[in-house]
């Protein structure tokens, strides 16, 4: 019978642990597994590094683990290495492997584990981590997506897809080829940087609001506010879409420095001098389509038929469209859309916003006086959300990646993700979903009084899990479902934390937790 990874690396921690370090110890073990080169690669570490490479014609993933405990006395490093459990588990199609820590212990002990993976080049690569140096993947030709909070993520010749989504680290995707296939990258407070081939070609989306985009190849585009458009050689080849919320964007020609890029900013600003900039139209417009740069004033456009794209609204805007898309880069006063049939993507709105589409997705930047978001169809996606904030989607996903606010969130199918500011000690909270996960994020020190309510007909499949002990857990059947409910109060009590769904999972995390590792369910 093969020995589970979980149950030699057992065997190693108990022979090793009379010999343990005062300060701390290290441990390095070895592994490999087969693995299709149409297969999946997952590993879910929320402390410590990762390098994935891809090997020509390798058809198993081979792996060096390196796991360091340090703690306050021999106790405390013998309880980090019991408590930190590494789990390898799969077949031929799917390898998985995993860090497990208890996201709460004893503070006297931290453990980190590295990870140095060998894999056939033509695997999709999917990596969760929450802080290391450094995220290296180099060599793969299928899709990558990569997900991480602290530390530095590198792409090196990767030419499959790319999804990355970073919050405090930057990301640099460098290759010899040229994309081929669409790269999505985004991050919060880093930089994102490309470097390609001089004859690359392809679509370029961008986004940023404290940072600009720089290039060192034949680029071109316009801005809409934060929102950037454009082209790197013409229109050819796939979509780049490069998100930078408090960085820069560079999109660099091999062999060129991010230090001897051009803005492209600038660069479009300089070529329109004398060009349309603050296009003045009469209040109660009512036409086709508006694509202006800039507008000074109050802003009050509507048309039955038409797209709506304004980078700066210098006053108040109100936006009615009945079959087609709105596009606002930001606005200086209150902002109230409408779209009976396309999406809504807004940058920064400085007041009150009210926004409503019976079908497509609102994607939003920040708004800073608070929001009412409605969708008939789509998913609700909001970067940073200041003020007393309602969002409702009648069917999909809405995600808010940083609330300073009281928040209120429903969906009637899809997950629900809110992320509260960490300098948030209280805040009321209301997340609903009829059909989906619910996933909170919150400091560790915020003074709530929690009551969470799951009604599922799976309890085996579906669960409360929480960062947050001690809270009173009650279970009883409603009909032929079954009812969990935790409730208490934690950090002594504060505003009311009201979370409910159905068939779908409820977590409860603290910003110090690490991701990719589910929370111990909590059972009555």
């Amino acid at each position: 019978m093969k020995r589970s990874l979980y149950s030699f690396f057992a065997i190693i921690l108990g022979a090793a642990a009379a010999s343990a370090a005062t300060f701390g110890a290290a441990e390095v073990y070895q592994k490999a597994a087969p693995l299709d080169g149409d297969g999946q690669l997952v590993v879910v570490n929320p402390f410590g590094d990762i390098e994935v490479i891809g090997v020509d014609g390798l058809k198993e993933v081979q792996f060096t683990v390196r796991k360091s405990v340090s703690g306050v006395d021999d106790a405390a490093i013998k309880e980090g290495r019991e408590q930190t459990a590494l789990l390898f588990e799969g077949d031929n199609k799917s390898r998985r492997i995993t860090t497990a820590t208890p996201f709460m212990h004893d503070r006297r002990w931290a453990s980190g584990v590295d990870y140095v993976i060998r894999a056939p080049k033509s695997v999709r690569v999917h990596i969760e981590t929450h802080t290391g140096v450094k995220i290296h993947v180099a060599n793969i030709s299928g899709a990558v997506w990569v997900k991480n909070v602290n530390g530095i993520i590198d792409l090196d010749n990767v030419t499959g897809s790319v999804t990355v989504d970073s919050a405090n680290g930057s990301v640099v995707y460098e290759t010899i080829f040229k994309p081929a296939n669409e790269i999505q990258i985004s991050t919060i407070n880093g930089n994102v940087e490309l470097s390609v081939p001089a004859d690359s070609s392809f679509r370029w989306a961008g986004q940023t609001l404290r940072g600009d985009f720089y290039t060192t190849i034949p680029s071109t585009g316009r801005f809409a506010g934060p929102m950037f458009r454009g082209a790197v050689n013409g229109e050819r080849g796939p979509q780049l879409s490069t998100t930078s919320l408090m960085g820069n964007v560079y999109v660099l020609r091999r062999g060129t420095r991010a230090e001897d890029a051009q803005s492209m900013r600038a660069a479009i600003v300089a070529a329109s001098n004398g060009g349309a900039s603050g296009e003045s139209l009469p209040r109660g417009v009512l036409g086709k389509s508006l694509q202006v740069a800039s507008f000074d004033g109050d802003l009050i456009f509507s048309t039955p038929l038409g797209n709506v794209s304004v980078g700066q609204v210098h006053g108040t805007a109100r936006v009615e469209t009945r079959a087609g898309e709105v596009h606002l880069g930001s606005v200086t006063s209150q902002c109230d859309v409408v779209s009976l049939g396309g999406p809504v993507t807004l940058g920064e709105v400085h007041g009150a916003l009210t926004a409503r589409t019976t079908a497509g997705d609102v994607m939003i930047n920040a708004t800073y006086q608070g929001a009412v978001v409605s969708t008939g169809g789509g998913m609700i996606r909001m970067l940073y959300a200041a003020g007393a904030t309602n969002l409702h989607s009648a069917g999909g996903d809405i995600v808010v990646r940083q609330a300073t606010g009281p928040i209120s969130a429903e969906t009637r199918s899809g997950d629900v993700t809110i992320v509260l500011d960490p300098i948030i000690r209280s805040a009321a909270v209301d997340l609903k979903s009829s059909e989906g996960n619910l996933t909170l994020y919150v400091n560790s020190q915020l003074a709530a009084d929690i009551d969470a309510t799951l009604i599922t007909s799976d309890p085996d499949a579906n669960s409360i899990r929480s960062d947050f002990p001690g809270l009173t857990i009650r279970r009883d059947q409603v009909g032929k479902k079954t009812r969990i409910r935790a409730t208490g109060k934690v950090n002594g009590g504060g505003d009311r934390v009201s979370l409910y769904a159905e068939d779908g999972d409820i977590t409860i995390r603290t910003t110090m937790s690490g991701a990719g590792v589910s929370s111990p369910a909590i059972r009555p």
